[in-house]
């Protein structure tokens, strides 16, 4: 690997680390631990899974997939942080839903 390379991966574990650290003390602070436990186990599960596939499919790593991975990474956070404050916010407004807070609401119209 070349040297961009290696301080690329040094990023993606920097980002990686300090991504989880936060989330896991905003959403802990915040909403509770349970949130902040499934949160902070999607951010790790899901870089396991990548660095899987990636070797898997034999693709190397280069700066275009490491810069994507930090940006999914940024992506992935994001829409945990998202997600546990709507379906907090659904159970404590006391929705009917609110055991299911993923159940879609609306149906399209259709045969």
């Amino acid at each position: 690997m070349s040297e961009d390379v290696r301080l690329m991966v040094a990023d993606l574990e920097n980002n990686i680390i300090s991504g989880l650290i936060l989330v896991l003390a905003l959403i802990l602070v915040t909403i509770g631990g349970r949130s902040a436990l499934f949160v902070s186990l999607a951010i790790p599960y899901s870089m396991f899974i990548t660095f899987l596939l990636l070797s898997a499919f034999q693709v190397t790593l280069n700066m275009v997939v490491l810069f994507s991975l930090i940006v999914a990474l940024g992506m992935l956070v994001d829409n945990a942080i998202v997600i546990v404050e709507n379906i907090y916010r659904q159970m404590q407004e006391g929705s009917p839903d609110s055991r299911r807070p993923g159940r879609p609401r609306k149906r399209w119209p259709g045969p």
